[in-house]
């Protein structure tokens, strides 16, 4: 019979192999040597294999173990989370459609602003430094591609 604690098993197990379809159909070795798919092969082969593995023997998660319980988060802590999670969020919307000064901004500003509660000049004066180093850092220096706005191709051509 399926135990409901099982469920989580089986989300992962499910997610982990959808992965691993994807991650086969890149090219696992060219001919110069290994090629892009060899890492996500790798990485997701491993977590499926830990997801079913978990799915069948899901004493071995340590949940079968009679430990100490598990103190529910305060409202504060959980406030900090959710706005973590924001974060995230923010980084993968960011990234596509804001540039990278301006997601740096904004997601300093979450953080050490909401988050950590710290002054909001502070949080500022964080993230400006964070995403103007990265941008020239990054971008200028060493030549990485990084999402580009108006604002970032300003600041790159400021260095040149």
């Amino acid at each position: 019979m399926f135990r409901a604690g099982r469920l989580p098993y089986l989300a992962a197990s499910a997610v982990a192999l959808a992965f691993l379809s994807q991650a086969l159909r890149l090219e696992y070795f060219g001919p110069f040597g290994p090629g892009a798919g060899i890492f996500p092969q790798i990485a997701t082969g491993l977590a499926s294999l830990i997801a079913i593995i978990l799915l069948l023997v899901p004493a071995l998660s340590g949940d079968a173990v009679d430990g100490p319980p598990v103190e529910k988060l305060g409202a504060e802590e959980e406030r900090t989370f959710r706005l973590y999670i924001a974060g995230l969020l923010l980084m993968v919307v960011g990234s596509a459609w804001l540039g990278f000064i301006v997601t740096t901004v904004l997601l300093a500003l979450l953080l050490t602003w909401f988050a950590e509660r710290q002054p909001w000049p502070r949080a500022l004066a964080f993230g400006l430094i964070c995403g103007l180093a990265g941008t020239v850092g990054l971008g200028h220096f060493m030549e990485i591609e990084v999402p580009y706005t108006a604002v970032d191709s300003f600041f790159r051509q400021l260095v040149r």
